[in-house]
């Protein structure tokens, strides 16, 4: 657990390169005041307006960089990686950003910064490796993330680190049991039975009876023909409980393999950094 710790320490803490000048520490010195007073709502807008002020392209990188991380530290992590998106043009800027994307559950953008931050690195690195590879699963693309695995694995490996190989192959061997959704939507035609395939067995037989009794209560009336209160009562009681059980058995299965996915990524994660 104390490996997990550590590694995650080094994930989410800033590295970026570089030092700072004393050019750009008189230019932002308000900013960077409130920054080291961890006032980083007012050091974020500070920081806004240097970057308009500013002479240089080193002083707007500068300005960005650290209002990224005014927003990182307030974990508002999509909107830290959107700005230093605006000046990124180095390694270390496009894993900044892979990983404030990853921590906002922004999957697909971080993949996208990931690929950048290959192009702009002349080895394959460990740290973007991992990134890739946890947001290949959290996309449910299994397949993809396996490769990743390997890679990240061959790179651990040359580190002189144990082969985590079998450890790998262990964990997607029991890949998360998803369930149809297109079967879900089929069943769904009769109320509550995509539900009750989702496992959700209590609102599957809730919304089974309601619409039988609507259903129920239609015909008995019809052939009372009590024909006003059969469309009254049946019909417009069908009409309200009908689509919505219907759209709820697809959106159960979704819930379903939602959670059976982040079970497993969260099982994948932690065994993966607690080895590494």
């Amino acid at each position: 657990m104390y490996r997990f710790y550590i590694t995650f320490i080094f994930l989410c803490v800033t590295h970026f390169a570089g030092s700072l000048s004393a050019q750009n520490s008189s230019f932002c010195a308000k900013a960077d005041s409130l920054f080291e007073e961890k006032n980083y709502r007012l050091a974020r807008v500070e920081y806004e307006r240097c970057f308009y002020l500013s002479s240089s392209q080193e002083q707007s990188y500068y300005a960005l960089k650290q209002k990224s991380l005014c927003y990182k530290a307030l974990k508002e992590y999509s909107k830290a990686a959107d700005i230093l998106l605006r000046v990124a043009e180095r390694y270390e800027d496009f894993y900044q950003v892979a990983l404030c994307y990853y921590l906002g559950d922004d999957y697909a953008k971080s993949l996208e910064a990931v690929a950048m931050a290959e192009m702009l690195s002349d080895t394959i690195k460990e740290d973007i490796v991992l990134i890739k590879l946890l947001a290949q699963n959290e996309l449910q693309d299994y397949d993809a993330a396996r490769l990743t695995a390997k890679t990240l694995n061959e790179l651990h490996v040359k580190s002189g680190a144990k082969d985590l190989l079998p450890l790998i192959d262990s964990l997607y061997a029991e890949l998360p049991e998803k369930k149809s959704e297109r079967l879900a939507e089929i069943l769904s035609f009769i109320p509550g039975l995509g539900q009750i395939y989702a496992g959700e067995y209590l609102q599957g037989f809730a919304a089974l009876g309601m619409n039988a009794v609507a259903l129920g209560f239609g015909v008995w009336q019809i052939f009372d023909k009590c024909y006003i209160t059969a469309y009254v009562g049946g019909v417009g009681a069908l009409s309200m409980t009908y689509p919505g059980a219907k759209t709820s058995g697809v959106y159960s299965v979704k819930k379903y393999n939602y959670k059976q996915s982040q079970k497993f990524n969260r099982l994948f994660k932690t065994t993966l950094i607690e080895n590494l």
